[in-house]
């Protein structure tokens, strides 16, 4: 398989994800560290008095855990993002753009656009709306 991009670009890219990776990696480490604070803050004031207030600390925790698991779920695909530069197969996409092809593919490239909106993006445009569809029908 070729590179899709010179050395220049691939460091660009490569610095680009680590950069995500560190601002990401800090949110987590903060959601995780506030919603563990805010749990043993309930904890200790379990009164009736607080019910409506412990309802709504439940609900912000609840979000934040949903945002850690996303972030986190993030966190993977910059790894594997990075993996991919390291073993020369960064930019080519991980879908099929046909899926009525009986026959096995040959990897084809992710736009470089969408890899400077995306770095961790692993799927093509077309092959990305193929997945969300099908699995929007199941």
């Amino acid at each position: 398989m070729k590179r899709l991009f010179s050395k220049e670009e691939l460091k660009g890219f490569h610095k680009m994800l680590l950069d995500h990776r560190k601002a990401l990696a800090g949110d987590v480490n903060h959601l995780e560290d506030t919603a563990l604070r805010n749990q043993k803050d309930n904890a200790a004031t379990h009164d009736i008095s607080n019910f409506a207030d412990l309802g709504t600390d439940y609900h912000e925790q609840e979000l934040s855990i949903g945002l850690i698991e996303n972030s986190e779920g993030t966190l993977r695909a910059i790894d594997a993002a990075l993996l991919k530069i390291e073993n020369g197969t960064y930019g080519y996409c991980e879908g099929i753009d046909d899926e009525d092809a009986e026959e096995e593919q040959e990897p084809h490239p992710i736009k470089k656009n969408r890899l400077k909106a995306l770095p961790w993006a692993r799927c093509c445009i077309t092959c990305q709306r193929l997945m969300e569809q099908s699995a929007e029908r199941l």
